[in-house]
């Protein structure tokens, strides 16, 4: 897809706030706080995340997001239902 639609594209925090409807401000707390997904690309300080992680989350009404050693049942699902 070409059409930045893509579910892999790789999104910015500008991005995401866009899509979100919220200020960097606001994302970077809640980024810092762990409410919303950890970028899946950091390269210093360039963080990305796939589309989409972010439609996921906003889909799930952008619940906090899960640490590693969560219970299963508040775990995003997994690709194909696994």
């Amino acid at each position: 897809m070409a059409d930045g639609l893509d579910p892999d594209r790789l999104l910015s925090l500008k991005q995401v706030a866009a899509i979100v409807g919220f200020n960097l401000k606001t994302l970077r707390r809640w980024l810092a706080e762990g409410k919303m997904p950890p970028a899946n690309f950091i390269a210093g300080n360039d963080r990305r995340w796939k589309r989409s992680i972010i439609m996921l989350w906003i889909d799930m009404g952008r619940p906090v997001w899960p640490t590693p050693n969560a219970p299963e049942e508040h775990k995003p699902p997994r690709k194909g239902g696994l």
